[in-house]
């Protein structure tokens, strides 16, 4: 019966040791690397929730500046309309003024022209009466094409008042400012160009 070598037995025993630390050691550093792993999941995950807090802060101050910005566009806006509907009620009244009185002076000129015409045929002989009913028809034609005229204007400046109204009430919550300025703009040069063209010759 042959005894075991006490050398080799240790070696071996030894050598168990270091493949069973060989073994926790792999296990350590399996479970280290999954640490540092989780570090850094961790950290990425502070740097996205820390990304989406910024963004929500910045999305909060847009909002808080856009409110402000409507706040000031709504108050510009009441104010255009209340000038727009200041000058296309002034412009109406004008324009009506102006129909009033080129109704009387058409009325008046018709009057005149037709005593004119009657005082004339009395005592005028038929050469002069002729005259007199040529440049009284001529008279009349003029007047009746300037108060057509004033007739196209007036229902063109009665058309463009109801398209700014349209425009004023179409605005609504989109609020377009700048497009209602325009518009009191062309309003008002309208109103000019109307003044020229009611002048009574």
């Amino acid at each position: 019966m042959s005894k075991k070598n006490p050398k080799e037995s240790l070696e071996k025993e030894i050598q168990s040791l270091k493949d069973s630390i060989t073994v926790e050691q792999r296990s350590v550093d399996t479970v280290n690397q999954r640490v540092v792993e989780k570090k850094l999941r961790i950290l990425d995950i502070n740097k996205q929730q820390t990304f989406e807090k910024n963004a929500v802060t910045k999305s909060r101050n847009e909002l808080e500046e856009l409110d402000r910005r409507y706040a000031i566009q709504r108050r510009e806006y009441n104010s255009v309309k209340e000038d727009l509907i200041e000058s296309q009620t002034s412009l109406l009244a004008k324009n009506e003024k102006y129909y009033s009185k080129y109704m009387s002076h058409l009325t008046s000129a018709s009057a005149h022209a037709l005593k004119v015409f009657s005082e004339d045929i009395q005592k005028s002989s038929y050469h002069s009466a002729t005259k007199v009913i040529n440049k009284t028809q001529h008279s009349f034609i003029k007047v009746i094409n300037r108060m057509n005229t004033c007739a196209d204007e007036y229902e063109k400046v009665c058309n463009f008042r109801d398209q700014l109204m349209q425009v004023c009430h179409g605005i609504g919550d989109a609020i377009r400012p700048k497009e209602v300025k325009q518009a009191v703009l062309e309003l008002k040069h309208k109103e000019q160009e109307q003044e020229q063209c009611m002048e009574i010759d």
